[in-house]
């Protein structure tokens, strides 16, 4: 259910951010090539670690892995994205994120103290 929840979240996200970019100058290159460079090489590092686990044993690890991305998505965009916002269509999609993400989080930790 939080697997599906996430996925369906992300990907309105995602689009919602693609409408905004769209024709517009509205949004600044938020990270450099090379940080978003590493932040793929990470994500496939870990989807790495999780494809030799399995059971609860990999429901335990993916899950650890939600929480630990969504505490640095936040981070991400309460010390970097939303103060460098300057549009203010941006600061409300960032804003907008942001609520999403919390909740995410907040969810996740949830599922982790029903599970340890």
């Amino acid at each position: 259910e939080y697997a599906n929840m996430l996925e369906r979240e992300h990907s309105a996200n995602l689009q919602a951010g693609r409408a905004l970019s769209t024709g517009t100058n509205a949004i600044p290159a938020a990270t450099s090539s090379m940080e978003a460079d590493a932040m793929r090489e990470k994500g496939r590092t870990e989807l790495s670690a999780l494809d030799q686990k399995s059971g609860t044993d990999y429901e335990k690890a993916w899950l650890d892995a939600m929480v630990k991305g969504h505490t640095e998505a936040l981070t991400l965009l309460d010390e970097r994205l939303i103060p460098a916002a300057q549009d203010e269509r941006l600061r409300s999609f960032l804003n907008n994120s942001r609520d999403h993400v919390a909740m995410h989080l907040e969810r996740g930790k949830e599922l982790q103290s029903q599970n340890r």
